[in-house]
């Protein structure tokens, strides 16, 4: 048994140094430094171009056996992904046809692949539109998989892998319902059972570009810069804080416009001045609803004149 653990940490070792020395843009592998983490490792991969997980970032652990490499590892997502369970060891083909010679970087490139796959029943598998994948591409890429809150120097490892993968993994792709007219609408889960996040890219028209979106932590707001690949349409944002109030915030995409100069000065004035909104309307709630959507119609018919100018 002894032998069969130090010929397993031999190997593991080898293939560590392995990935070290050419590392790859769609995957990266980490190792915490403590022996009680030596049949273990954090990972994270970038999804598989063309497809709906295109762009996202997904959080990972690899299990080693004692037996290793006689018998396979274990691949447990960590990231909400729409194909596979998290927290829950899957299947891939390359697990179940194991061979000694395997490596686990094969066993990753094989992860990606599978992704956009069918689930074909699977036990570790989900069964999600599309649609709601992309979404979650996109949620991916907010911020690194929280593993556990009391859990530091692991997640330190998963956040120093989440900074490399974003500076490989180029963002989500916006899709176009490619008619030319009408926006493309996706629907996600925030997780905490406060509502859905829906996102809203342009078709590339010059449409405004509306998003909702939920930061991953579910604490604070977090800022999507959508363009409308036009430059001459305005980006509203509403988010959530993930706490069951609505953090409300005006964002005006000024690139490539020619009204720089209004968005920008106007920026800062309708943040703050809905910022404030905001935390009235989560205390108080009832009628500032509806003073609120009168509102919110008042400065968008307001920002639509500006643009005309």
């Amino acid at each position: 048994m002894e032998l069969d653990r130090n010929r397993a940490l031999k190997r593991i070792r080898e293939e560590y140094r392995e990935i070290e020395s050419n590392p790859s843009d769609d995957f990266m592998c980490g190792q915490l430094e403590r022996e009680e983490f030596q049949f273990q490792w954090q990972f994270a991969v970038r999804g598989a171009k063309g497809t709906e997980f295109e762009g996202g970032i997904y959080h990972g652990r690899v299990l080693f056996p004692g037996e290793y490499p006689s018998k396979p590892p274990s691949i447990i997502p960590l990231t909400e992904n729409g194909r596979f369970k998290t927290h829950t060891e899957i299947c891939l083909r390359r697990l179940d046809k194991w061979k000694p010679s395997c490596r686990v970087r094969d066993v990753l490139v094989d992860f990606i692949h599978s992704m956009p796959t069918s689930p074909d029943d699977e036990v570790c598998s989900l069964k999600c539109s599309k649609e709601e994948r992309l979404a979650l591409a996109i949620k991916s890429r907010a911020a690194a998989t929280t593993y556990s809150p009391f859990d530091f120097e692991r997640q330190k490892l998963i956040d120093q892998i989440h900074k490399y993968m974003l500076s490989k993994a180029p963002a989500v792709p916006f899709p176009s319902n490619g008619t030319g007219s009408g926006a493309v609408v996706y629907n996600v889960s925030n997780g905490t059972g406060g509502g859905a996040a829906v996102y809203n890219f342009s078709n590339g028209t010059g449409g405004n570009v509306i998003g909702n979106a939920f930061h991953a932590t579910n604490s604070g707001a977090v800022v999507y810069n959508f363009s409308n690949g036009t430059g001459g349409g305005a980006a509203v944002y509403n988010f959530s804080n993930g706490t069951g109030g609505n953090v409300i915030g005006n964002a005006f995409h000024a690139t490539n416009s020619d009204r720089v100069g209004i968005l920008g000065s106007m920026n800062k004035a309708a943040v703050g001045i809905l910022g404030s909104m905001n935390e009235a309307f989560i205390r108080g709630g009832g009628p500032l609803v509806t003073v609120w959507s009168i509102l919110s119609t008042i400065f968008l018919l307001l920002l639509t004149v500006l643009q005309t100018l």
